[in-house]
């Protein structure tokens, strides 16, 4: 209904036939064998899917732009491991399909395409339709000497009818599930003796668990976070009318309702060491202990709080949305989207001990996270500008608003949750009008040239930092304002089957309220925000070669991007204290490889064959200050991704899938000196091979059921993203529509 404005913007397609091949639990499992893209989710209802796309790391997701049925749910406020998309927004078996682009190429896409664009489009109803689904899944973890078994289960439920020119459609979507314990407390070993020369006593203990840290040191470890055990319920309802055949209005509202504990109902098992007589070694952070003949300090407290302190999060958020899209007259078609979202309810409560280490005092610190953002994307476009059936044209505005206020308290009973003072306060807002135009002429029948630019005008303000208490101030940020332009141009040329395309953007990606404005401190460790950031700004080059074959499609891209300013997020000791802020690096450069082939009915045989894998190089080749950094590889971005399926169609109703799923190793540490692999800290290899057959039953009366079993993680590779991965994972589902 609406014409392509997206053509100079390589994609890739993921449809409903695709998403019945993945072990679905959440969202983030359906893009999951897409090139290029690899979405780091801890454990199933983890709300921190981080998304990495080609040179973009997972802890830059405010290069990733995600929206359902016109409505962003990327995080407008927050980058790093809190910034990730809305998955939780979107309930699996609602989605239709999936349409990812790679790059700011389209004069309509702001900077937060510097890595990928994923649009998800839902489900509506032409006729009364229900679905019923139910999922189990177990989990067998076993690391550090926990050998667990973990147990998750989802519910799903929708219904929807047409009623004339208005169409119906809600669903509600319930999961729980127990995660693998995400941190550990690991310490260094010291000789025999050191207790003694620190005029102190080693106390003897059982119980730590060897391993080893990224530099490839001995460690001990001597406990956990414990259990991740989530609860998420979302609620959706969406109405549309047709105003005509080809004019639709389309309302949409969610509700969501999040709970997360993490080492409360295992608090006994999550502290490793034991005494002589059986009680378990707490500590106070400078006592020794001993175990084999070496001696270290189990870290009593760490980022503020001790490691085996329990912690509580609550999120309550409501995002609601208006999209008018389709054709306005004979020429002009529209496509505008009005939203809000509002994380009116966003708690974390996190006690300073364990309330079983003797020591507990009862205190500990309540962060409430003040968040909203509200879009405004109107567009109209034709494909015969002028009458001329060879000239398409596109043109649009853009609002953006994003505020964020992030306020700790200290709390002097946290059990009773009480908010006894205010501990620091900080936060600000963002705003970004832009406007933008694209012109496309199709010449010589076989080509197409296309040029566009984006005007944007941002703003930041309100930006503030006060901290109470030993060391408190009280900092105001002056308000910013930024005005760029980004060029957009492609050629394409398209005889047959084989098309060949060409693209260059010059695009610009303003800072959020958090790496502007959101500073945190805590214990030994400290966040800085910079309110000076400026727009990482780059030259994005991409040529597509395609060939449409019968039934599928073979496609390489070539890619070369250059990024000056990219801001990283880097971690060093400043005065004794881990100083966590964002660093704007001079430039970056990325030169890179996509490759995909799909097959269906390979060689006649009932057997579809889907395979893609990118390979890139990106490295640091300016930045003054920190000179030693150029050359090293760019953090968290491996040079090979690679995924894999092959769906064999035993009958006309029962299909079995095996995915392979690989990326190699990549650094965690700036200064590329990280090069342990499968410890906690690491950010690793890995080959997953997952597996899943499913069988469809029709029953009377246009009713179906449908039967599924698979496994995740089949050879059990144990993995980490500085955090770990699940292993092996086992799912079984039943499913019945109507």
């Amino acid at each position: 209904m609406f014409p392509e404005t997206t053509i100079a913007t390589p994609s890739f397609d993921i449809n409903e036939e695709d998403i019945a091949k993945v072990n679905l639990t959440t969202a983030e499992d359906i893009v999951r064998g897409a090139p290029g893209i690899q979405v780091r989710r801890r454990f199933i209802g983890d709300t921190n899917g981080i998304v990495a796309t080609r040179g973009s790391t997972n802890m830059q997701t405010a290069h990733t732009m995600m929206l359902q049925d016109g409505i962003p749910l990327s995080n407008l406020t927050q980058t790093k491991w809190n910034g990730a998309p809305r998955w939780t927004q979107i309930a699996p078996n609602s989605v239709e399909s999936v349409k990812i682009f790679y790059g700011p190429f389209s004069a309509q896409h702001s900077g937060g395409s510097f890595g990928s664009v994923i649009e998800v489009k839902s489900k509506m109803p032409d006729d009364f339709e229900m679905h019923m689904d139910a999922t189990g899944f177990m989990q067998e973890s076993d690391r550090f000497g926990r050998d667990e078994t973990l147990w998750g289960h989802k519910e799903f439920i929708s219904a929807g009818n047409r009623f004339g020119d208005v169409t119906v459609s809600g669903f509600f979507n319930h999961i729980e599930n127990q995660g693998q314990p995400q941190m550990w407390d690991a310490q260094t070993l010291s000789a025999a003796g050191s207790a003694v020369a620190d005029g102190k006593t080693a106390t003897a203990v059982t119980g730590g668990q060897y391993g080893q840290n990224t530099s490839g040191q001995t460690t001990i470890i001597t406990g956990d976070s414990g259990i991740e055990e989530t609860v998420n319920d979302l609620y959706s309802m969406k109405v549309s009318y047709d105003l005509t055949d080809n004019l639709r209005a389309l309302f949409n509202i969610n509700f969501e309702d999040f709970e997360r504990t993490t080492g409360i109902d295992d608090l006994a098992a999550r502290n490793y060491l034991t005494q002589a007589d059986g009680s378990q070694f707490w500590g106070t952070g400078s006592t020794w202990a001993s175990q084999d003949g070496a001696e270290f300090k189990p870290t009593k407290r760490s980022w503020g709080a001790s490691r085996y302190a329990p912690s509580e999060s609550v999120r309550q958020t409501l995002s609601y949305g208006f999209n008018l899209s389709g054709q306005v007259n004979d020429d002009w078609s529209i496509d505008t989207t009005a939203s809000y979202f509002d994380a009116f309810k966003d708690l974390n409560y996190k006690p300073d001990y364990s309330s079983l280490d003797p020591a507990n005092n009862g205190q500990g610190d309540i962060v409430d996270k003040e968040m909203w953002w509200a879009t405004f994307d109107f567009k109209l476009a034709t494909d015969h500008f002028l009458g001329d059936e060879n000239l398409g044209f596109m043109w649009g505005y853009q609002y953006h608003q994003a505020d964020l206020n992030t306020i700790t308290y200290n709390s002097d009973s946290i059990a009773a949750k009480e908010q006894s003072s205010v501990k620091q306060d900080a936060g600000g807002e963002t705003q970004l009008h832009s406007g933008f135009a694209q012109l496309d002429y199709d010449f010589l029948g076989d080509f197409n040239v296309m040029a566009g630019a984006r005007l944007d005008y941002w703003a930041a303000s309100g930006g503030h930092d006060v901290k109470k208490g030993w060391g408190g101030y009280n900092r105001a940020f002056d308000d910013r304002e930024q005005t760029r332009v980004s060029p957009k141009a492609s050629i394409s040329w398209a005889p047959n089957e084989f098309s060949a395309r060409y693209s260059f953007s010059r695009a610009y990606r303003f800072a959020l309220a958090q790496e502007l404005f959101e500073s945190t401190s805590a214990g030994a460790s400290a966040s800085v925000a910079d309110p000076s950031l400026g727009p990482e700004n780059g030259n994005f080059h991409n040529l597509t070669l395609a060939y449409e074959i019968p039934e599928g499609l073979v496609s390489v891209d070539f890619f070369y991007n250059t990024i000056e300013d990219e801001i990283m997020n880097t971690t060093k000791v400043v005065d004794g204290q881990n100083l966590s802020t964002f660093l704007g690096i001079d430039k970056t450069e990325t030169i890179g490889v996509q490759m995909v082939y799909k097959q269906d009915n390979l060689f006649d045989l009932p057997l579809d064959l889907n395979l893609n894998g990118t390979w890139l190089d990106k490295q640091i080749i300016a930045n003054s200050g920190r000179e030693e950094l150029v050359g090293k590889q760019w953090v968290r971005t491996s040079n090979w991704k690679a995924n894999g399926s092959a769906t064999y169609h035993l009958t006309d109703q029962w299909d079995t899938t095996l995915s392979a799923n690989y990326r190699g190793p990549q650094y965690a540490e700036e200064d590329n000196s990280d090069n342990t692999s499968g410890v906690y800290g690491a950010s690793d290899e890995y080959l997953l091979l997952n597996v899943k057959t499913q069988y469809v039953q029709p029953l009377a009366n246009d009713i179906t059921a449908t039967f599924s079993m698979g496994v995740d993680n089949l050879l059990n590779e144990s993995y980490f993203d500085y955090h770990p991965y699940p292993q092996r994972t086992y799912f079984a589902n039943v499913s019945l529509d109507i």
